[in-house]
């Protein structure tokens, strides 16, 4: 449910407007950094890894299915989890966590990409971080997977987190079907989610105090008469 009280009062609160803003484009900062870094990730070499599920299972190309059930998910799951403006930075502030531990991730372990692939056609990815290529290397972790998960985290409604969740799975399991990752990507990616989640907690904790101090701050000097 919108919090609509919490919207109306945001006015009289400049410096948690200033927050809400600066969440905003730090995510837009977020998503263009990692667009540069992806171009450049798929020019390493990275491991080779040996996935006997990889390996058992026949690949199939199941873009169109992943597409749907991920971006129906994203777009349901941001509208029930930016419900008041607090909630509105901590979601920035968490998909900001997680782009920033994937980049270290896929830093730290360049992957090959897994026997048999069937490249993603994600029409999204496509025109915004893939530069309009299709990436073989944006592998360890799942963004597809982590993101729902990362939704799920941030969704009160039970029955839609719930959902959440179960996309997750299906998402994940599609990945793996399709040889677009490797099992232990999308394993890693519910992890990974989780430490953002909480990473966008306490950031958005420290982001909502700074806003308060400041309001108070300014409360006080427009009570303070000057000093001649």
């Amino acid at each position: 449910m919108i919090d609509i009280k919490s919207f109306k009062t945001i006015g009289s609160n400049k410096s948690l407007i200033a927050v809400i803003l600066l969440s905003f484009t730090a995510v837009i900062l977020g998503f263009v950094v990692t667009t540069y870094y992806l171009a450049y990730n798929e020019l390493r070499s990275g491991y080779h890894l040996y996935d006997p599920l990889i390996a058992f299972i026949p690949p199939i190309d199941l873009s169109f299915i992943i597409f749907i059930c991920t971006y129906s998910c994203i777009v349901i799951g941001l509208l029930f989890s930016m419900t008041s403006p607090t909630r509105i930075i901590r979601t920035n502030l968490a998909i900001l966590c997680l782009l920033f531990y994937r980049m270290i991730c896929m830093y730290l372990i360049p992957l090959e990409p897994p026997p048999g692939i069937i490249p993603l056609q994600d029409e999204f990815l496509m025109h915004t971080t893939y530069g309009q290529q299709v990436l073989l290397k944006d592998l360890f972790f799942s963004g597809h997977t982590a993101s729902v998960v990362l939704l799920y985290h941030m969704v009160d409604n039970k029955i839609v987190s719930r959902v959440m969740l179960f996309m997750s799975f299906i998402i994940g399991t599609m990945l793996i079907v399709q040889h677009v990752h490797y099992t232990i990507d999308v394993v890693v990616a519910y992890a990974f989610a989780h430490i953002a989640f909480l990473s966008g907690v306490w950031l958005t904790e420290k982001s909502i105090l700074y806003s308060r101090f400041a309001l108070m701050k300014t409360a006080k000097s427009v009570l303070t008469p000057n000093k001649i």
